[in-house]
């Protein structure tokens, strides 16, 4: 059952370790199939380079599991609510990289210092008061975080959470705050006090990044008319 999705979701897991987002076990991602509405989530407790295809879980919407042996990821919960309560989310990835990890213990956003935390969030990255791990209420409390538009937040104590429509952009939203993260302590320990970008070079950066995206999805919307009629 959505054997390719699954294989997918099993090789995003793989390069978040791969690229120090988790570790042996830990961290959790999942991806909605469009067609049938299931969600399919990481399993709980087996390190990743030793995950099967056949391991990752369906389950529909409400948590319930349609397919699979294993038990699913202990953060479930999290994922299906914001699955539930954003129509438009297709994917959802939590990590527990250092960098983004310390900002989250210390308790402070992740502020566009960078263009690259500019350009994708177009201002800070939230950090969420601490919400105990495993409940529905971490995905609450992150969506209200997020507002509309947002993609990613800090978790209180707990690393990253990132949103997307697929698992590429959940998963590049997650380096992307890793490396912010990562570059941000590095200026503080400069013994100074990093610089954010100004507010209207923020948003210049943010929307000048939509305006590059908007125009490749309408050019292979196009690319894709313009086959279907051969």
């Amino acid at each position: 059952m959505l054997e390719a999705l699954r294989e997918e979701l099993r090789l995003t897991a793989l390069e978040m370790m791969k690229t120090g987002l988790a570790h042996d076990g830990e961290g959790n991602v999942s991806v909605r199939d469009w067609e049938t509405g299931y969600i399919v989530v990481t399993p709980s407790g087996i390190p990743y380079e030793q995950r099967r295809t056949q391991d990752m879980v369906v389950m529909d919407v409400d948590g319930n599991v349609v397919w699979g042996e294993r038990k699913p990821s202990w953060e479930t919960p999290m994922h299906t609510y914001i699955f539930k309560h954003n129509p438009k989310v297709g994917a959802v990835m939590h990590t527990h990289s250092y960098y983004a990890m310390l900002m989250s213990i210390a308790g402070v956003d992740l502020p566009p210092t960078t263009m690259n935390i500019a350009a994708t969030f177009g201002g800070p990255v939230p950090c969420c008061p601490y919400v105990r791990t495993g409940s529905a209420e971490a995905g609450r409390v992150a969506l209200e975080m997020m507002g509309e538009t947002g993609k990613a937040v800090l978790l209180g104590n707990h690393g990253t959470l990132a949103i997307g429509p697929d698992l590429p952009t959940v998963l590049r939203i997650s380096k992307t705050v890793e490396e912010g993260a990562k570059l941000h302590y590095q200026a503080a320990c400069m013994g100074v006090q990093p610089r954010p970008l100004p507010p209207d070079e923020v948003k210049w950066l943010y929307d000048l990044i939509q305006s590059f995206n908007e125009k490749a999805k309408a050019e292979e919307k196009a690319k894709v008319a313009a086959r279907s009629h051969l």
